[in-house]
């Protein structure tokens, strides 16, 4: 009927609008930027350097990475996944060597080479970078504002959200994040608020993780566990505490805590928790 209808008045039937989808890597949305594989990217040395030559940089860099508080490299190779090194495939990464050259002080990068464009705008010597780790090498920066800004608002609304999930804990999420973080409690609520604030201020992802993160939960329940003398650590062995029965063996070259939370998050370990849980609340 409908297609009669169309015939005998002359109309055309119209398809549906597709819109295009850009899907974001997971490396993408880590470092709260969303790259067009259609736009190519600019980069610039900063200084004096002469007309013609070419400066090179390294595709290995260390830099500091707030989403974990700590030292970490990167790697630069087109097809891997990740730019961190912990998440790149052992095999032949020693073999593999890319070079990053700018020519007359620039360096165009096509959208395509997403894993290039975040290596750079993460690398250590780029213009604006906080925790600085490296002194030596060439300065370079984007000329991209539009992507400076994006990045920009999106660590913003990154810290901004990190604090209000800060400011939301109370009583034992608090206590539970509180010694995850710390290793130990504070004499009042406030004060543990104004610690767990301080630290989402200077690592949000991470306490945004941390919260989020069902091995917290764990690790805090194994903890008081242990401080209430209902799971106990013994010649290697975790026991249970009052008939000192035998619960898993504790590796020598991990810590206690660590490896018993993941434990706990295993087949074997699943029924420990429950149990645990009954005698805490007892």
């Amino acid at each position: 009927m409908e297609t009669e209808l169309i015939k005998k008045k002359g109309f055309q039937k119209k398809e549906p609008i597709k819109e295009e989808v850009v899907v974001e890597t997971i490396q993408e949305q880590e470092f709260g930027v969303q790259i067009d594989p259609d736009k190519t990217y600019k980069f610039q040395l900063i200084g004096d350097i002469s007309k013609g030559t070419y400066v090179g940089i390294n595709n290995v860099c260390e830099v500091f990475d707030p989403s974990i508080g700590r030292r970490r490299k990167m790697r630069y190779v087109p097809h891997y996944d990740s730019i961190w090194i912990d998440e790149q495939p052992e095999e032949h990464i020693d073999l593999s060597n890319y070079p990053i050259n700018f020519f007359m002080s620039e360096m165009a990068v096509s959208g395509k080479d997403k894993n290039l464009i975040l290596y750079l705008l993460n690398h250590d010597r780029i213009e604006g970078k906080q925790n600085q780790i490296s002194s030596k090498g060439p300065l370079f920066r984007l000329q991209d504002n539009e992507l400076l800004a994006k990045k920009a608002l999106a660590k913003t609304q990154l810290e901004r959200d990190a604090v209000n999930k800060a400011l939301s804990l109370t009583g034992s999420e608090l206590n539970m994040v509180t010694f995850v973080l710390f290793g130990k409690s504070f004499e009042s609520e406030t004060e543990s608020l104004q610690a767990v604030a301080n630290y989402a201020k200077k690592n949000p992802k991470g306490l945004i993780d941390i919260c989020d993160d069902p091995r917290t939960r764990r690790k805090y329940l194994i903890k008081q566990g242990l401080d209430k003398n209902i799971i106990k650590s013994k010649f290697s062995m975790l026991k249970w505490g009052a008939s000192e029965t035998d619960i898993v063996q504790l590796p020598p070259d991990k810590d206690m805590l660590s490896f018993v939370t993941d434990w706990s998050l295993s087949d074997d370990g699943k029924d420990f928790i429950e149990v645990l849980k009954r005698q805490l609340n007892k």
